[in-house]
């Protein structure tokens, strides 16, 4: 179970300005950080490459500390990991750098370098929303009722929109002042994400990126999320759906999308059985079933980023008797842009996307406005 990160919201930066010239410095590091002995000791610390997940590094904790050392030729944003009891992991992204480095895995603390003092000061810009959300999201996983879960997720929508306000302007800022550097970098990657979230398009996306540096536009996580934002508007409402290869049942046969929707109206479900969202749709997918195949509707459920004896499991548990699909390679959700689920979209007979992000009542007022 991930600490942090709830909701799948990125960590942000805050508006502090922070130059950082390479001239002068070494390219040796000491990265060390303090943790509770009684939890942690033998456990191991792993140092991330946020691009590509790759360990640059790693260290055991032994009498509550752990130390390593090393050189780096330029610096990299990276995220430090440790599993605590039961599987708890514990993270904080932090800039390896010449210099030394003192890091709290646990408070997201960093000193000892000015970029990472910056960094610890962005990821404690909005403490106070972040508490919030996380508090809500436990409310959310204990509510019994669905309109326990509804006022849940208002309450957590509303808070949201002022932390993802709150930081859109603090990213540009800091971006601003850190255009040519791995700080700057970063600060841009989520000023992308946060701009996302409002539902930026490729025109929007450009414009912010207008006159970025190479450091800046070749950084990974900023390089995947301009490929969502394109596929998202290859597939956006009113644009022809694209068909990709998926499996098909328990023995995982190769199929095609449009071997089920072509000249059909199509209700199309991104799922996964670890998705609690995705499981409250089921009784609106089921309904949406029942009442309208007879009058040629398809409905297909479209199992994402999960295991296939889980996606069966679930399939079994919760008597899912529609069409089934999975895409077990990504191809699917990197098409359709997806990063978040559920995603409920429909197609019409021509094949046209009609309607994006469903939800709830919602679905079938689509669905009547298509098949009348």
């Amino acid at each position: 179970m991930n600490k942090k990160n709830i909701f799948n919201l990125g960590i942000v930066a805050m508006g502090m300005a922070v130059m950082v010239g390479c001239g002068g410095t070494t390219n040796e590091y000491t990265l060390k950080g303090q943790l509770s002995a009684e939890t942690f000791d033998g456990k191991t610390v792993y140092v991330r490459n946020m691009e590509d997940g790759t360990i640059m590094d790693s260290a055991v904790v032994a009498d509550g500390a752990f130390v390593m050392k090393g050189t780096i030729d330029t610096p990299v944003i990276v995220k430090l990991t440790v599993n605590g009891d039961n599987n708890m992991r514990y993270y904080t992204e932090c800039i390896l750098e010449g210099g030394k480095i003192t890091a709290d895995i646990i408070d997201s603390r960093l000193e000892g370098t000015s970029m990472n003092e910056a960094l610890s000061d962005m990821l404690h810009v909005c403490d106070t929303e972040k508490k919030a959300m996380e508090d809500l999201y436990a409310k959310y996983r204990q509510a019994e009722t669905e309109e326990v879960r509804k006022q849940v997720e208002i309450d957590y929508d509303s808070i949201n929109a002022i932390y993802i306000e709150k930081y859109s302007k603090n990213t540009s800022e800091v971006y601003a002042a850190n255009k040519d550097n791995v700080l700057g970098a970063f600060a841009m990657y989520n000023c992308l994400s946060l701009a996302k979230e409002k539902g930026m398009n490729v025109a929007q996306m450009d414009s912010i990126l207008n006159g970025a540096s190479e450091i800046v536009l070749n950084y990974g996580p900023t390089q995947k999320i301009i490929k969502e934002v394109q596929n998202l508007e290859k597939t956006s409402v009113g644009q022809r759906y694209i068909d990709v290869d998926l499996l098909m049942g328990e023995k995982q046969e190769a199929t095609k999308l449009s071997q089920y929707i072509d000249g059909k109206v199509a209700l199309i479900d991104f799922w996964a059985s670890w998705c609690g969202p995705c499981r409250n749709e089921i009784p609106f997918i089921a309904e949406m079933h029942k009442k309208y195949e007879s009058k040629g509707l398809v409905v297909i459920g479209l199992n994402v980023w999960d295991k296939p004896e889980a996606q069966q499991k679930l399939i079994a548990e919760k008597e899912m008797t529609w069409l089934q699909l999975a895409d077990t390679t990504r191809i699917a959700t990197e098409v359709y842009g997806v990063s978040a689920i559920p995603q409920i979209m429909l197609i019409d007979k021509d094949g046209t996307i009609v309607a994006r992000n469903l939800r709830g009542e919602a679905i079938e007022e689509a669905i009547l406005k298509v098949i009348e």
